[in-house]
């Protein structure tokens, strides 16, 4: 009897540790370079679900997203990608000269997005004269690495439900342990 006792509380702890670690923390692991310095191949890190309960996501954050929401034939299903975010909803998003441009304004913070080398052969949505209105509940997200990522350059923008969350701390390697800016 003491042991079924014991084995079923923890069963119970181990269920509802599942469910609160899923709902408040998840990790996940880098397998591409398009974030590159900010995070390489290898580093596992873990972001915070739980981050968008009471704000919308903001300008600069590093999100986790499902590719499932994304409608683009280049992009492939099922995968959870890894972006900073560059424009918010209803901004209208400009590449001129390489420069990334919010609503008219070149981009100075963070600085990873104040650089000019935003132009990439190919890109779907930019030339240099027009640009592109992010809709309402989505999310304009590049690449750390510009010169080698498919973001929204690519495949427009992130419906907000496809976020899974806030990317906040490599985890490891240990060498490379630290929060994320």
């Amino acid at each position: 009897m003491g042991w079924t006792i014991f084995l079923t509380f923890a069963f119970v702890v181990g269920a509802a540790e599942l469910v609160v670690d899923h709902q408040l923390m998840r990790p996940f692991n880098i397998s591409t370079s398009s974030m590159q310095t900010t995070l390489m191949p290898g580093d596992h890190l873990f972001a915070q679900t739980c981050a968008y309960w009471f704000r919308q996501p903001g300008r600069g954050d590093i999100v986790v997203f499902k590719t499932d929401g994304l409608q683009s034939p280049i992009v492939p299903k099922g995968q959870v990608f890894v972006k900073r975010i560059a424009a918010l909803p209803g901004e209208r998003v400009e590449i001129t000269q390489g420069r990334l441009l919010a609503d008219g304004k070149r981009l100075d913070t963070p600085a990873i997005l104040a650089a000019d080398n935003f132009t990439t052969p190919g890109m779907a949505l930019f030339n240099e004269t027009n640009g592109f209105v992010v809709p309402a509940h989505g999310y304009f997200v590049i690449g750390d690495n510009a010169t080698n990522s498919l973001d929204s350059r690519h495949f427009k923008t992130v419906p907000r439900q496809s976020i899974i969350g806030k990317a906040t701390r490599i985890y490891w390697p240990p060498s490379r342990a630290s929060d994320l800016q």
